[in-house]
Parts: structure tokens; C-alpha cells; sequence
């Protein structure tokens, strides 16, 4: 449907009026809707504004970016691991901490939604309906962080800035986030079919952190976002999502196609002050696993060597083909000491590195999925799968993808993936689990073939520990080392890992009746070992075949 377009407002008008619109739109905020920390409203402008949610998708800041994900989500992704326990009470043991898992919450619903929520109305009162467009994908981007890691949240109650901050099921917030990201995609092909090459105020691109000031890739990170949650219920309401996904890869202006679509952020990397000046993260046992048996060229962008091996006598000697070392998930490790694990392999961004939000790839292999369930991908899904590999690549500068593909220069031909080796305590060596190859075989089986587009998506999208983890949650895939030691009590199984993460302590003190009420909409108690909405165990990955 069109927007219909009111009469142009004189510059100076829409000064006077978005200083109207500030005065007015905080009235009866909500304490969560309040940032104690953040700039007075009235001192910056509306573009200055809308640039804060966006840099809040990823977190510039190391003490947040810790809270957000580096505690929890990056080690259930397999990506990361801690090379010391926090005293043997820690996320990596299952042994949930809930000061540690209040960060995916709070820098949602204190630095992003607040924001959006606020400004999208005055946009909209503006008629920038391309300013109001991005900041709603933006707000859907944050929210499905958040749905994905605890399921209910109160999100319909602090968009209506109701009394009761009341919770919504995760399947009531996923048609939130298709019914938003539909009338984004409205608004910017409105904008652009009626304003082919207008300059709003300063532009789009005086605040897009995001996309450069392109409208057009907004709508291919629009469409791609359906695309991925349409994969997301696939089994819960296949239909749905077969319908969601072709609209979104048929679309005018289509998906992600290649790295220059890729999402990055600048303006300092979390993840170095993380690794290097905290030594609080450290390489996964899963990701050396798989990017070795691939002989995959990422691993050495990725990760450093270790040269410094301990062995059992507590002697550090100098390994003369040093490599990539991870640790594995749940150790019992006693101290944070070069004795022990701080010495294996870190990553290798630094600070001044821009930091991945998304990454182009994943739309060939979300489409690669896609035509494997027999949808209008636009391509076959081999076809899908291997140019994702060839984009994946290319976001790191490597051109040889089809040596790659082919598994040419990988041990046993790039077929499996390799042991793992605990250079410190050979008690924890543990043979390679995830025995896919690269190269695709079309007479392999559906599942095989699942295996292995997620299993090369889940490198493509590195480090995206989010998607990776749900990802993992919704397939299986790529197979993960499961954790050594499981110090949950048998709340959560060690072979199927963590499912969700518990809602917050804070919320139980603040909104304790609410939370209590949203229990119900969860499959179980609220544990770490309770199955979100979407996260639907029975018949396998292809249950209408079943």
C-alpha cells in the first residue's frame, strides 16, 4: 500500500517541530526506557540520535560487549572459550551465572530499543520515512537477539508505552519482527520510487552506521533478515516461512549478493581488549577442529599461533611448528595462568578493527537451504551453497575458493574434521566429530547435505555468535565438542547443550508477576535447558519427509 504523501514542510517548520517532538515524545517513559548514563535529548540532533542504536547492535565497549555475548553466547556458538573458569563457576560449565546473563537483555532495552522507539514516531511525524524505516530494522535486528536467547520478552508492552511491562510468547514477537520489517520494506521502496535521488536534512548517511546512506542496501539487509527468520521457524511453520522467504529472495531489490553488502561497524573492536588486555577469551576446540580439517585459509585471519606449549611437568617449551590452539568447553581450570591455557590462541582483531555485524554470505546459504526444501531460491542449491563459500572467502581477501571447494589442499581432502589436540593435558584429546566434507555431492542425502551448508555458514558468519548458536539450536550443526564437565546439575543435557538462556534476576526483582507469567509460554521451567518456540526436536531436520 502507498504512502500517502502530505504537502512538503518548510525546512525551518520541521526544525521547530522536531524540537516540538522531543519536548513531547519522553513523557511517561517507562524506567527501562530510560538511559541514566545517556546524553540529554535536547542537546544533539535527530541524526546524532539514530546513530546510538546502530552502534549498540555491537557493542564498542569491552565490559559490554562481555555481558552482551563473549560470556555466554560466543562459547555455545563454539567460536570461543574462556582459557580460565571464573572459579569453576561459569557459563562454559553450564554452571549459569546470572550476573553474567543479564547482558543481551539490558543492552537491548536500555541502548537500543528506548532509542528506536522514541525517534521512529518522530521520523514518521517528519515524513523521513526512509530515517523511520532504518531505525525499525534496526530495532528488529536487536530484537531478535534477545527473542532467540531468552524466548517471551516484553517488547509490545514498551513499544505501547503501557503500564504493565507485560510479556509476549517469542512466537507473538516473531510476527512482530515479519509485520515490522514488511513495513520497512514499504516505506524504502515508497521512498525510493517517489524520491529517486532527494537528500533529507544532512542524509541518510550523516548517521548510517550501518549501510553507507544506501537505501538500497537496506532493503537487501531488510530482505535478508526475512530470509533468516523465515529459517529460523521453518519447522515450527513451514508454510510461513517458505512464503516469507521467497517474497524476500524475489524481491525488487533481492538479497545480500556479495562482500561489499557485508555489515561492519567502525570505531573499535571489543573483542581485542577481550582477548589481549583482559585474557578472558580464547580460541574454541570446535572452530580449530573444523577450520583445520578443512585446511580452511581463515583460520590463520582468525586466530593466532601459540608457540608456548606447556607440558604435563608445568614446563613452557617452544613448539617448533606452532599453530592454532583452542580449548575446549568446560575444563576445570584452576587459574588464569601462561601455565595453562592463556597461552593458546587468541583472536586476531585489534582495536582499531571494525567490528562484523553481518556478514553477505549467509543469504547464499540461507537460499542454499532454501532450494534444498524445494523453494524459489532463484538458483539450484548447490549453485547457492558454493557462491556463499566464494563470498565467504572473499570478505578475506582469498580468491582460491574452488581449491577450497574441492578440498585439494586439506588433510584426507578436506572430509572431515580434525582431532583435537590439548597441547597441555592429553586427557581432554578427543577425536573429530564433524564429518562432512566441503565439496558437494549431489547424491548425498538431504541431511547430509544440511550438514553441510550449515557447517559452512557457520564459518562464513564468524563472529556472529548469535546466529551461529541458533543456528546450532535449530539443526544440530556443525556438530560441537560437548562440554567436558556439566556442572548444571542435569538441568541442561550435554549432549543437546544449552538451549536458551534464563530471564534475568533483575527482571524477577523489578516485574517478578510478569516474569512469573511468562513461564507459560516457554515448552518448560525457566532453565538453560528449555526449547525455544522455533527450537522443535521431533522428526529431524526434514520432518515432512519423516
Amino acid at each position: 500500500m502507498k504512502i500517502l504523501k502530505m504537502p512538503r514542510i518548510k525546512l525551518s517548520c520541521r526544525i521547530v517541530l522536531l524540537v516540538l517532538l522531543f519536548s513531547a515524545c519522553t513523557k511517561g517513559f517507562e524506567q527501562i526506557n530510560t538511559n541514566p548514563n545517556g546524553v540529554d535529548d535536547m542537546k544533539i540532533g535527530l541524526e546524532n540520535k539514530l546513530q546510538f542504536p546502530q552502534e549498540n547492535l555491537f557493542p564498542s565497549d569491552a565490559n559490554m560487549y562481555q555481558y552482551w555475548r563473549s560470556l555466554h553466547i560466543d562459547i555455545f556458538a563454539g567460536y570461543y572459550t574462556a582459557p580460565h573458569n571464573f572459579g569453576n563457576n561459569h557459563n562454559g560449565n553450564y554452571r549459569l551465572r546470572e550476573d553474567f546473563n543479564h547482558g543481551p537483555f539490558e543492552n537491548y532495552f536500555l541502548n537500543v530499543l528506548p532509542y528506536t522507539n522514541r525517534y521512529i514516531p518522530i521520523c514518521k511525524e517528519l515524513e523521513f520515512y526512509d530515517y523511520a524505516a532504518v531505525t525499525l530494522i534496526v530495532q528488529v535486528m536487536g530484537m531478535l537477539q534477545v527473542v532467540d536467547t531468552y524466548g517471551p520478552a516484553n517488547y509490545r508492552s514498551i513499544k505501547e508505552h503501557a503500564a504493565t511491562l507485560y510479556y509476549d510468547s517469542d512466537r507473538d514477537i516473531y510476527t512482530d519482527l515479519i509485520d515490522e520489517l514488511r513495513q520497512s520494506i514499504q516505506w524504502l521502496e515508497d521512498f525510493l520510487e517517489s524520491n529517486p535521488s532527494i537528500e533529507r536534512l544532512a542524509g541518510l548517511a550523516k548517521f548510517d552506521r550501518l549501510c553507507g546512506g544506501s537505501h538500497t542496501r537496506w532493503l537487501r539487509l531488510a530482505n535478508t533478515l526475512c530470509l533468516r527468520i523465515a529459517m529460523h521457524m521453518v519447522k515450527a511453520e513451514p508454510a510461513r516461512a517458505k512464503e516469507l522467504a521467497e517474497k524476500a529472495v524475489n524481491n525488487k531489490y533481492g538479497v545480500f549478493i556479495d562482500a561489499s553488502d557485508d555489515i561492519l561497524l567502525s570505531g573499535g573492536n571489543p573483542i581485542w581488549t577481550v582477548d589481549v588486555i583482559y585474557g578472558d577469551s580464547r580460541m574454541n576446540a570446535s572452530i580449530e577442529s573444523i577450520l583445520k580439517g578443512y585446511g580452511d585459509p581463515r583460520m590463520e585471519k582468525w586466530f593466532t599461533h601459540t608457540g608456548r606449549i606447556v607440558n604435563n611437568e608445568g614446563e613452557i617449551t617452544l613448539k617448533a611448528d606452532s599453530t592454532c590452539v583452542g580449548i575446549r568447553q568446560g575444563l576445570l581450570i584452576e587459574t588464569k595462568s601462561p601455565l595453562l591455557y592463556l597461552n593458546f590462541s587468541s583472536s586476531t582483531y585489534q582495536s582499531y578493527d571494525p567490528r562484523p555485524v553481518m556478514h553477505a554470505a549467509e543469504a547464499w546459504f540461507l537460499r542454499a537451504e532454501g532450494a534444498l526444501r524445494g523453494w524459489q531460491m532463484g538458483e539450484s542449491a548447490q549453485n547457492c551453497y558454493e557462491q556463499g563459500v566464494r563470498v565467504a572467502l572473499s570478505s578475506y581477501g582469498i580468491s582460491h575458493a574452488d581449491e577450497y571447494l574441492s578440498g585439494v589442499h586439506a588433510p584426507d581432502n578436506g572430509t572431515k574434521a580434525a582431532d583435537y589436540i590439548d597441547y597441555h593435558d592429553s586427557f581432554y584429546n578427543t577425536p573429530g566429530i564433524n564429518n562432512i566434507s566441503v565439496t558437494w555431492h549431489e547424491n548425498d542425502t538431504k541431511e547430509q547435505k544440511l550438514q553441510r551448508i550449515i557447517t559452512q555458514k557457520w564459518l562464513a558468519i564468524y563472529p556472529d555468535s548469535f546466529e551461529a548458536w541458533t543456528e546450532f539450536r535449530r539443526t544440530g550443526y556443525p556438530r560441537l565438542f560437548p562440554v567436558v564437565y556439566n556442572l548444571s546439575g542435569g538441568i541442561i543435557d550435554t549432549e543437546l547443550q544449552i538451549r536458551r538462556l534464563p530471564f534475568t534476576r533483575k527482571e524477577y526483582n523489578t516485574n517478578g508477576e510478569e516474569v512469573r507469567k511468562a513461564i507459560r509460554y516457554l515448552k518448560g521451567a525457566d532453565t538453560g535447558g528449555t526449547r525455544l518456540w522455533w527450537d522443535i526436536a521431533e522428526n529431524g531436520n526434514f520432518p515432512s519427509e519423516n
